[in-house]
């Protein structure tokens, strides 16, 4: 069988021909996230091969190691979403919205920040459905 999908960012359950749901496309998003927050992909374009080896003999990569500089709680969210096995990723985006929403609290509790970062802060926690 054939695999269609940007290497990249392809979940391990498609790689080895298993049913995919929801939690498919959380992987993907998580991979897009690291994307946006590193400015670089998870895996290098010269490591897709090697990656889909590794999915099937179920290689795990350390996000923590790949993510240095950002907060540890959003750190962690991103490897929530990106597990191989997808029961330990998200189950839902209502969950990764909360994790989202606690992790931006968490933030704004942190170091004082200017007017205008708290004024953005307080912004951007009510797009998530805060308070």
């Amino acid at each position: 069988g054939k695999v269609f999908g940007t290497p990249l960012y392809v979940p391990p359950e498609r790689c080895l021909h298993l049913g995919e749901d929801s939690r498919a496309d959380i992987y993907a998003l998580g991979m897009i996230f690291f994307y946006a927050l590193t400015g670089k992909p998870y895996f290098s374009p010269t490591e897709v091969s090697e990656v889909v080896r590794g999915v099937v003999r179920k290689l795990r990569t350390q996000t923590g190691a790949k993510m240095i500089g950002l907060h540890p709680s959003l750190v962690g969210v991103v490897d929530k979403m990106i597990r191989r096995e997808r029961d330990e990723r998200f189950a839902s985006y209502d969950a990764i919205r909360q994790a989202l929403f606690d992790v931006l609290s968490e933030y704004m509790k942190a170091k004082p920040a200017s007017p205008m970062i708290q004024t953005r802060r307080r912004l951007l926690q009510k797009s998530f459905g805060g308070g």
